[in-house]
């Protein structure tokens, strides 16, 4: 039996027989073109609960994508002509539950299964934050922490998981170079200064789910032209005295499209 272990080259795990139980790497297989399974038998109970209360194990006995299309591609990280992996240029833990690892093309990947430290004023990959480009939260984590990103004033693009609950305090505040952000079903809490300051915020997705966006979530994010609500203009208005509006003028006051 071939017990032969390396390190994932997404999300930094242990590889078993070239395949990776948390993110779903699979070595043999062209994995930006192909999906890759696992028995069910092959996962821990922890990881059977989690895959069963998204019903995304496929009938029978195996398990398909432990994500959606649309966040395993954004997990899957760009490979450069010679079809290495990018290197990583630091990586670490997170509180006692999630691990990070920074590529060098400016990519932040946070795994594991728990929640980010509830104040945290500084995150370990801080000394970095001028590097990061893109940011990928894994499924499992559930909740983006207090000044997760702040200030990573070059960061572009950001992926955030429907296992996420809570959008922490400052946690994108001041990423002036976001231009967009889809905030997935499942997230309940926007809370103050989230996206305080992000001036070239243009596009949000907001989930069905949503109930509370706490005063300043959106502060000075006056570029914001469209609003995306996964639900029915009259579910918004019922939620009105949960979706605070002092200095949230800019998300208010966009365009919104209801997709129900």
């Amino acid at each position: 039996m071939d017990t032969k272990q390396t390190n994932c080259p997404i999300c930094g795990r242990k590889l078993r027989s070239g395949f990776c139980r948390s993110c779903g790497y699979d070595e043999s297989a062209d994995f930006l073109k192909s999906r890759t399974f696992a028995p069910v038998s092959a996962l821990s109970a922890a990881e059977r609960s989690f895959c069963f209360a998204r019903k995304e194990i496929v009938k029978g006995a195996r398990v398909g994508e432990l994500f959606s299309d649309r966040v395993t591609k954004a997990l899957l990280p760009q490979r450069e002509k010679t079809g290495k992996p990018h290197t990583t240029i630091a990586a670490g833990k997170v509180g006692d539950f999630l691990s990070w690892r920074l590529d060098e093309e400016g990519t932040l990947f946070i795994s594991g299964r728990g929640s980010m430290q509830k104040v945290q004023l500084k995150m370990p990959w801080s000394e970095y934050r001028d590097r990061i480009r893109r940011a990928v939260i894994m499924p499992g984590v559930l909740d983006v922490g207090n000044y997760a990103f702040h200030h990573c004033r070059s960061l572009t693009d950001v992926t955030i998981p429907e296992s996420v609950l809570r959008i922490g305090y400052c946690a994108f505040g001041d990423c002036v170079s976001l231009k967009s952000v889809a905030i997935p079903e499942g997230v309940m809490t926007i809370e103050s200064y989230a996206f305080g300051d992000c001036a070239s915020l243009e596009s949000v997705e907001l989930p069905a789910s949503l109930r509370q966006i706490q005063s300043l979530a959106f502060d000075a994010c006056g570029a914001i032209k469209d609003v995306y609500f996964a639900g029915t203009e009259a579910e918004r208005w019922q939620r009105e005295h949960n979706w605070e509006s002092y200095r949230n003028n800019g998300l208010f006051s966009a365009e919104w499209h209801y997709t129900r």
